[in-house]
């Protein structure tokens, strides 16, 4: 079975020009890929930024195929020790790109150990110094703040990736519907991306499940009203919440104060990144909860939309 992560991949635009949203950022990283070939050397390490989902990894896919170079990927949560982020680095080749996700979660040591790398081109393998080819660092971090001064401090630029908006996620529903020779209206596309959190993730797997629900039901073209059935049956609100963040809103909203991410994360049995990462950012932004000294609280809106979303869990 193909996994999220695969899947994802085949909608993914190989070139920067290519991609949709971010237009600032993606303008950006033009320019430096043009003066990076022009001087024949890497662009200069980069630090992405924003909350999961927002095509940080599509990004440096993108930009590591116009340097000519190949992506080398590592999940900094994975890398135990020195010698695993080390045999990463010696795989990377002149004009790669080593996209280091969640980068905040590397360890101290292994920071540090990035330092020379990326100053001088150079990585210590017992008692010797190797030169390393002309590569790029790409980080990846859903929580700047947990990088420390001297690691941010390394890094070219920032670069902050934001929400898409409905019309850049309409595109890329649209974009993803052709490739998978599924018929969807304008209408059913904007309903998805309506639902989607502003993530083009998200967007790419409602679509899919609309996909499956269409053939499952002989459905030719995919309506505004059967993408609304589709939602109704997978558990997507017409917010974009989905079962997990509607039960944290409910929780807070029966418990009536300010609870703690780790009291919510264990008394709902989910991990406390899922609700820190994937839940939290997304609720706050819609108003749907605060930030209190005491944890967290639901607002008059998140509750009204407890009593009128149609779903109970």
């Amino acid at each position: 079975m193909e996994t999220t992560d695969k899947l994802d991949r085949a909608f993914r635009p190989q070139t920067l020009a290519d991609c949709l949203g971010q237009n600032e950022i993606r303008q950006n990283l033009q320019v430096y890929v043009a003066a990076a070939k022009a001087r024949n050397e890497p662009i200069e390490h980069l630090l992405f930024c924003g909350p999961a989902g927002l095509g940080k990894t599509t990004l440096a896919g993108a930009l590591a195929a116009d340097m000519g170079g190949q992506l080398i990927t590592v999940n900094a949560a994975s890398v135990k020790n020195k010698d695993e982020l080390r045999i990463a680095i010696l795989k990377c080749g002149r004009g790669d790109i080593l996209f280091i996700d969640e980068i905040h979660a590397l360890k101290r040591p292994m920071q540090e150990m990035l330092y020379t790398v990326m100053e001088d081109s150079r990585i210590e393998v017992g008692s010797d110094s190797i030169h390393l080819a002309a590569f790029t660092i790409i980080g990846a971090t859903t929580h700047q703040g947990k990088l420390s001064k001297p690691m941010r401090e390394r890094f070219g630029d920032i670069c902050e990736l934001r929400p898409y908006s409905l019309p850049e996620l309409t595109s890329i529903v649209q974009r993803a519907a052709g490739k998978m020779s599924f018929e969807l209206t304008p209408q059913g596309a904007m309903e998805i991306a309506t639902r989607a959190q502003s993530t083009p993730r998200i967007a790419l797997r409602i679509t899919r499940r609309a996909r499956d629900f269409a053939l499952a039901t002989k459905t030719l073209v995919a309506t505004h009203e059967f993408v609304q059935q589709v939602c109704k049956k997978i558990g997507i609100d017409a917010a974009g919440l989905d079962p997990i963040a509607r039960r944290v809103l409910r929780l807070l909203a029966e418990k009536g104060r300010a609870t703690g991410l780790q009291a919510i994360a264990a008394q709902l049995g989910e991990a406390l990144e899922t609700i820190e990462d994937c839940v939290e950012p997304f609720l706050l932004a819609q108003g749907f909860i605060e930030r209190e000294q005491a944890g967290r609280v639901v607002t008059t809106k998140g509750a009204a939309h407890l009593r009128t979303c149609g779903f109970v869990n």
